[in-house]
């Protein structure tokens, strides 16, 4: 059975979600899913690109993962994921970590009843981000190209997000901002959420599974580098373009 989905736009800290709930030793995932983005898992194995990516990050067959998806119920494809891949030892429950269904929420919620957190940060922090990932220095013909697009994609997830806070009895919504500021409060949240208790040495993160998590504690550094790296123009110029997505500013 899911113990857990955790979502929210790429790099605003589903990774680092995955490695607190890691550390009861209970709960267990590989890299991405995205099954409940198709309507039945015997559809998912037409879901490019989240199909192909199963194989290396759950460490499963071609064939163990086809018979996964035998099925019409998003439980029992659940059921035989966690018996199946070798990265959920025996006895540990299963949570699926997928970005992405934070732009497909509403579906996700109808097609699992396993609790939700969605996490989102601040604009200025998520487009400095991204502008490190293009290895450019023209920040403005960069920023020139880059909005529109984004803000087409960010307008389904901040949908997504609106969605989530009109189910707040399944969905636990919190900022990466407030996991980094104020991390017992909202790890305690976070962990009632999925019904286990927290113990302060869950921020410690050790023994990480995957490098994408920036260190092996909670630190503001992931949320405050832009204040550095950006002048106060710049960062004007993601206010102004980034306004309508108001609730993600810290």
């Amino acid at each position: 059975m899911l113990k857990a989905i955790i979502c929210g736009m790429e790099h605003s800290g589903t990774t680092l979600l995955s490695d607190l709930l890691r550390q009861t030793g209970k709960l267990e995932s590989g890299f991405e899913c995205g099954v409940l983005m198709a309507s039945s898992p015997r559809e998912f194995p037409d879901l490019d690109p989240f199909y192909g990516f199963m194989e290396d990050g759950w460490q499963i067959s071609p064939d163990a993962l086809q018979a996964c998806c035998d099925t019409d119920s998003f439980d029992e494809f659940y059921s035989r994921l966690a018996s199946s891949a070798g990265v959920v030892p025996e006895g540990l429950g299963i949570f699926d970590k997928t970005p992405r269904y934070i732009a497909e929420l509403s579906d996700v919620l109808a097609r699992s009843e396993a609790p939700v957190i969605m996490i989102h940060k601040d604009p200025l922090a998520s487009v400095f981000s991204d502008f490190k990932r293009a290895n450019t220095t023209d920040f403005d013909q960069w920023l020139d190209s880059y909005a529109k697009p984004k803000k087409r994609y960010m307008r389904r997830c901040y949908e997504g997000y609106k969605t989530g806070l009109q189910y707040l009895d399944r969905v636990c919504s919190v900022s990466l901002e407030a996991l980094c500021f104020s991390a017992r409060d909202t790890c305690e949240r976070i962990f009632a959420q999925v019904g286990e208790p927290f113990d302060i040495d869950y921020l410690l993160l050790k023994n990480l599974r995957y490098r994408n998590t920036r260190a092996k504690f909670v630190s503001a550094n992931i949320v405050l580098e832009y204040k550095e790296a950006l002048t106060r123009d710049q960062q004007t110029r993601i206010e102004t373009e980034f306004a309508e997505f108001e609730d993600w500013f810290y």
